[in-house]
């Protein structure tokens, strides 16, 4: 655990930094790749080349790294798309995040917040906390729209080997077309974890919380889950939760209810100081854009390698199968099979540059007309002031 804070105030704690060291720390990222599908559809494909930029600016209260008692950032990053040919979809979309944790001896908190406001267009809302929003639509017409996230996760040490741990999220969704309704959603979960043996942690705990859309019945959600963690070595872990999902949902006719079993088990394994590996498989259930049930189960993999001094090589690939639910029917309206995979290659200039070249390949099976399949491929370039 951290030293104890003692009575140092947040603004002797957070705000006094290193001297010669700005608080603020602007950065960028440009991006130009060919896209062999930029309307994300199965029989229309049009391919296009597109240029992306991301400018950043970034205020710290100090560096992350020291693990001050308090810590204290947000930064404004948004995006800027130009196509070469399809002008019609370019867009400027306004993203920003605030994050506040503090460390204490036994206490520890994280907020989050993350706002993007997306403009008209037919793309995807690449961002990677509403990703999955946009599959959910199926050719991404998402017309705009604001998305926002807050998070907020505790832990509390009683004893030494047994921990309270809880977690609350708050989502918002809303979209510039009619045809989709805004939506709401929250939920909470609380663990009680307890040191069994010197490397493994065992604990149980409730969740609950609310989908909230005018387009289609509420979820009520309720959650009993366990979790488990265990630490094979130093680098090498293993985690799990599982449990049963219930939902009942407000319809007009008597109150219909769903359980599922749901689960997240994953493995991080670190061979050398060169490599990092991750392996995780899940089963879930969620509420789409539209109010339907989707159930996911699929598996996903991340390989980091440190190839030379100044390379690294990344790869990302998963595989996942949804099948969607309507709440009043009871019935599966859709399947769809969705797979992607990236690779990508960097090499650092000096202290402060990055250049890479990407491919990532995006393909979506669908027995509702919304398969498609992308390819995109560049090189990108960023650098930290």
């Amino acid at each position: 655990m951290p030293a104890d804070p003692g009575n140092d105030s947040l603004l002797e704690r957070a705000v006094i930094l290193p001297p010669g060291r700005s608080p603020l720390r602007p950065e960028f990222t440009i991006e130009g790749y060919s896209n062999d599908n930029v309307f994300i559809g199965d029989d229309i494909q049009q391919d296009d080349f597109v240029w992306e930029l991301v400018p950043e600016i970034i205020f710290e209260s100090s560096r992350p790294e020291e693990l001050r008692a308090h810590f204290f950032s947000f930064g404004y990053d948004p995006e800027i798309l130009r196509y070469s040919k399809f002008t019609s979809l370019d867009a400027l979309s306004h993203r920003g995040f605030a994050r506040y944790q503090f460390r204490g001896n036994r206490f520890k908190t994280n907020l989050f917040y993350r706002s993007a406001e997306f403009s008209g267009t037919f793309r995807e809302a690449e961002d990677a906390l509403f990703d999955s929003v946009d599959l959910d639509v199926g050719r991404q017409a998402l017309q705009g729209g604001l998305r926002q996230l807050t998070r907020i996760e505790n832990e509390v040490d009683l004893s030494g080997k047994s921990i309270i741990e809880t977690t609350a999220f708050l989502r918002s969704i809303e979209f510039e077309s009619g045809s989709i309704s805004p939506s709401d959603e929250w939920f909470a979960s609380f663990f009680l974890m307890h040191q069994i043996a010197p490397k493994t942690e065992l604990g149980v705990g409730p969740g609950f919380g609310e989908f909230l859309i005018n387009s289609a019945p509420n979820h009520q959600i309720w959650n009993g889950l366990m979790q488990l963690r265990h630490a094979f070595s130093p680098k090498t872990g293993f985690q799990f939760i599982g449990g049963v999902d219930i939902r009942e949902f407000e319809t007009a006719a008597p109150t219909s209810s769903l359980e599922t079993f749901i689960y997240d088990a994953g493995v991080d394994w670190e061979p050398t100081s060169f490599t990092k590996f991750s392996l995780s498989g899940y089963q879930r259930v969620n509420a789409s854009v539209n109010g339907q049930s989707v159930f996911r189960e699929g598996i996903a993999i991340t390989l980091k390698q440190k190839v030379a001094k100044r390379w690294n090589y990344l790869l990302r690939s998963g595989l996942e199968t949804k099948q969607y639910q309507d709440p009043v029917n009871v019935v599966f309206s859709r399947l769809d099979d969705y797979h992607y995979i990236t690779n990508r290659i960097e090499y650092k200039i000096g202290e402060h540059s990055l250049v890479g070249l990407f491919h990532e390949y995006r393909l979506n099976e669908s027995d509702l007309g919304n398969s498609f399949a992308r390819n995109q491929a560049g090189i990108s370039f960023s650098h930290k002031f």
